[in-house]
């Protein structure tokens, strides 16, 4: 795929993405996928077949911030092109589950931990903490509990249909 034009490396993305994603989200999967093979452009192939695993999972990929759909497919085209399961819950995804069950229950410190943690790997580019140092102590506090809730909350949020 290294002698593919850019114009046909597009067309082949947008009639990927036509067909699982929505109009709003195929221009950001195509920008995103253009952005991972100039990072891995021995996995062009893999990348560019894997637009059918960027379906948005959660409303607010859909109707949301376009920042937190991105966050979700840069972590699944870095899985695709290390070769790594696609199916485990993403960094984006995790933070949404975070968000909502906030809205029914108070967060315990390793709860905090873990969107804190998921969210400084989802949208590195966006601050979670108005002080910058706060997801430090709760690291120090609480590292091996966030750890275990990761792998818990990732496996159970899996697509099973993402591979």
């Amino acid at each position: 795929m290294a002698t593919m034009t850019t114009s046909e490396l597009d067309r082949r993305i947008l009639f990927a993405g036509l067909m699982v994603l929505g109009p709003g989200h195929v221009g950001l999967a195509q920008a995103e996928v253009r952005a991972a093979i100039e990072r891995h452009p021995d996995k062009a192939e893999a990348l560019v077949n894997a637009t059918r695993l960027l379906k948005p999972t959660h409303e607010r990929m859909r109707d949301g911030a376009e920042f937190v759909y991105r966050g979700h497919v840069r972590e699944l085209l870095e899985r695709v092109a290390a070769g790594e399961d696609t199916r485990p819950g993403t960094a984006a995804e995790v933070v949404l589950v975070c968000s909502d069950t906030s809205k029914l229950a108070p967060f315990t410190t390793a709860a905090a931990g873990l969107q804190g943690r998921m969210w400084e790997l989802a949208f590195p580019d966006q601050q979670i903490w108005a002080d910058g140092e706060r997801q430090k102590h709760y690291e120090g506090l609480k590292s091996s509990e966030i750890d275990s809730l990761e792998r818990t909350t990732r496996d159970k949020i899996a697509q099973r249909w993402r591979t």
